[in-house]
């Protein structure tokens, strides 16, 4: 299947910009994912890719963004919690962390602490 025959297909954009980024095309690989995140905005998968883009960018802060939603929709999965620690821990590194960082690293560590309690009650 193609993008071509299945233009609406937002997953067929994840995968191309896998590939671009796979050739260090980064606009690409960035265009594309940022098409699926358009056209699937409650796809993790997309969310995901925009993130692992962004992340070899060095452009941490939005990366995190990116992750943060991502987390939102799918929390339980470890991946994205690992992901999404890194680029914020990466983010915070960087000269000129901006407001809206600190708020989304409010926000996300929260709800990743409510998560955690509430897994381990469940155990």
């Amino acid at each position: 299947v193609t993008i071509r025959a299945e233009p609406w297909n937002a997953m067929l954009f994840v995968q191309r910009s896998k590939c671009h980024a796979a050739l260090l095309l980064h606009d690409r690989a960035s265009e594309d994912a940022a098409t699926a995140v358009r056209m699937a905005p409650n796809s993790h998968l997309a969310h995901i890719q925009l993130g692992d883009v962004l992340t070899s960018q060095g452009r941490n802060a939005m990366a995190a963004r990116s992750y943060a939603v991502a987390y939102k929709l799918k929390p339980d999965d470890v991946e994205i919690q690992a992901r999404l620690r890194a680029s914020l821990a990466a983010a915070k590194k960087s000269p000129g962390a901006s407001v809206s960082l600190q708020t989304t690293t409010a926000t996300t560590a929260a709800t990743m602490k409510r998560n955690e309690h509430g897994l381990m009650r469940k155990v």
